[in-house]
């Protein structure tokens, strides 16, 4: 009678239990019909389980994601920043107050995959736009401007590498083509006959059109530097036994040898005084950047360099040619040309890291005294 009971209550929890299963999944099929007609289709990065969840959490904040503010027209330009999160983007929205909720506005974002696309530049947002509606404007393919920033101590290809997630529609490959072969470009007098556009790129951000073609955006840029390159400047670069292209050049050295801008100055008199007699350069970045990419660092910089490497065949090489390199080695800020259009007054011919890791540097006038200041 016992066993009979027993099978009898195995069989009522199991035929509940599944009873239950079919209604759960009965249940969520329906919660994610409904959410798929109410918020369009779900991410395919996501899932089956994070969609429920995520579709249970958008149906929970239905009114902060589907009721407007208000009903203004007026105009909201909203901007998002190069490399600024869509956590970010959320908060931000909330406190210029075009939505209600930033969580239940961030939960819609990664149900939709928009968090994963979104792209920086300028957009026209109004207050009688929902939440959805905002974010969906996220992924409007209309141009708008976005901000590219370039930063000091670049080189060409790396500044490439910023180009897939600009927002801007500039294959890095293109770009690259036109750095090495600038045909069709307007140069700047002082430079119109380089054969590559490495170090020229001045550092700055640049407002563009996302749809802008590459030979405009560079033109940009180059127009940027010409801008830079008076008459008073060109004047100071001679009096350093300099023209503006070597001048560019031991600039990019400088930018990347001093950590501490305010050395940039006393770093150039260094590598000046150096040419003057005809010393050897031995600039470690010039060397980082014969070697190029290194697949164990993973960077455009070695570092450390070991003593073969400072052996590398390269004209870029200050170790074991002598005088300036051919070409820049990387993007160089308007302080820097400074320090070497007006260097500091010194007798150092030689330099060396602090041994404080502060990023400081150790100037010496001889040998001796450079060798005796070394970090043991």
């Amino acid at each position: 009678m016992n066993r009979k009971f027993n099978l009898i209550l195995l069989l009522v929890i199991f035929s509940s239990i599944l009873f239950c299963a079919l209604l759960g999944f009965t249940a969520s099929s329906f919660l994610l019909e409904l959410a798929k007609r109410t918020f369009d289709n779900p991410s395919d990065q996501l899932e089956r389980s994070q969609i429920i969840l995520y579709s249970l959490r958008l149906f929970l904040n239905y009114r902060d994601l589907i009721e407007p503010i208000d009903t203004s027209q007026t105009t909201v330009e909203f901007k998002i920043k190069l490399d600024e999160t869509a956590f970010d983007v959320a908060i931000r929205l909330k406190e210029t107050g075009l939505i209600r909720d930033s969580t239940a506005f961030l939960d819609f974002l990664v149900y939709a995959g928009i968090d994963r696309s979104l792209q920086a530049g300028n957009y026209q947002l109004t207050g009688s736009m929902n939440a959805v509606e905002i974010a969906q404007a996220f992924i409007d393919p209309t141009p708008e401007d976005v901000d590219f920033i370039i930063l000091p101590g670049l080189r060409a290809e790396e500044i490439a590498a910023l180009l897939p997630t600009s927002g801007l529609m500039i294959p890095a490959e293109e770009f690259l083509d036109l750095i090495n072969n600038p045909q069709g470009l307007h140069l700047p007098d002082v430079f119109s006959q380089v054969d590559s556009l490495e170090g020229l790129l001045l550092p700055g951000k640049y407002e563009v059109r996302r749809d802008v073609i590459v030979q405009d955006f560079l033109q940009q840029i180059l127009d940027a530097l010409e801008a830079q390159f008076t008459l008073a400047v060109i004047n100071a670069f001679e009096k350093q036994g300099l023209d503006p292209y070597q001048a560019l050049i031991l600039a990019s050295i400088v930018q990347r040898e001093a950590v501490i801008g305010e050395e940039s100055s006393t770093i150039a008199s260094v590598f000046l005084n150096r040419l003057d007699v005809g010393m050897q350069l031995q600039s470690d970045p010039t060397v980082q950047y014969a070697i190029g990419y290194d697949q164990r660092t993973e960077s455009w910089w070695k570092t450390p360099l070991t003593p073969s490497d400072m052996q590398i065949n390269s004209l870029h090489n200050t170790y074991v040619n002598y005088g300036l390199p051919p070409t820049p080695i990387c993007s160089v800020d308007l302080s820097t040309l400074t320090s070497v259009a007006f260097p500091a007054e010194k007798n150092y011919y030689y330099f060396h890291s602090g041994c404080d890791e502060s990023g400081t540097h150790i100037f010496s006038e001889t040998y001796e005294q450079h060798q005796s200041s070394s970090c043991q």
